[in-house]
This record gives C-alpha cells, structure tokens and sequence, in this order.
C-alpha cells in the first residue's frame, strides 16, 4: 500500500514540474503555424496566427526564428484571433504561385496584418499591411 501511495506521489510530482516547465518558449505560445507550404526547390510560405498582442519587432523576431534556406525566399503572413486564416490550401498547394493564389484571391480570406519577406539574397522586411493594404506583397480586397 506504501508502495502505491509512493508511485503515485511520483506521478503528480512529475505531472505538476512538467506543467510548470519553462522548456516552451513563449513564442510558440504567441504564434500557431496555420498553414506551410514548401517547395521542391525550398521556397517556403507560412501562414501565422498570432494569439495574443505583440509588437512588430517580436513579430520580425518569430519570422527570422522560421526554417528557411540560404539563397531561397520565405514569406509568412501573420494573422490575428478572429482572421479566417488560409491553412490548408497553402499546405497543400502544389507550387508557389498555387499558395499564393489561396492567400491573396480566396473568397472569404482575411487580409493579413503583416506580411514579412526573406528576399533570395537574404534581406527581409516586414509589411504592415493594415497600414499598406495596396502594398506589393498585402492583398487588397
């Protein structure tokens, strides 16, 4: 009986560290991967939802945190709670300009919040494009 009493004093002393672990970085906590697409030649887009209030520099931040490949161009587009947030048909698509075409002409897609490019020559920038709706890589409804 002492025997049980002990293990199961182990298992909710080992389930309370976990849950009070701080292995999670909070960014992964803020930001849920919506969508992914990958090409054969390792052009990626993402598709972001950010759960909870940041700044644009934790956004610009998680964006240079994504997998990427040297000399290849990633994009992602963050979103916010409330945004019906492409998923699938980015994750699916079977090119890029296939995944381009489900975030910027999908009926029913919200627009992104921000939109951040890692240019092939590895500059990148990020797109406020609540400020700059017609902006080159933001959709215009």
């Amino acid at each position: 009986m002492r025997a049980l009493f002990g293990l199961i004093a182990i298992v909710v002393l080992i389930t309370i560290l976990n849950s009070q672990s701080t292995d999670t970085p909070k960014a992964t906590l803020t930001f849920e991967r919506a969508g992914y697409f990958k090409s054969p030649t390792r052009d990626r887009i993402y598709t972001i939802l950010v759960k909870s209030p940041v700044d644009e520099a934790a956004i610009v931040n998680h964006a240079r945190g994504l997998q990427s490949t040297p000399g290849q161009m990633t994009a992602a587009y963050y979103y916010y709670i409330g945004d019906t947030v492409p998923r699938d048909g980015v994750t699916l698509a079977s090119s890029v300009f296939e995944a381009n075409k489900v975030i910027f002409n999908m009926q029913g897609i919200s627009r992104p919040s921000y939109a951040y490019m890692r240019f092939r020559n590895g500059t990148d920038g990020l797109t406020p494009c609540y400020k700059l709706p017609e902006h080159e890589l933001c959709r215009s409804n």
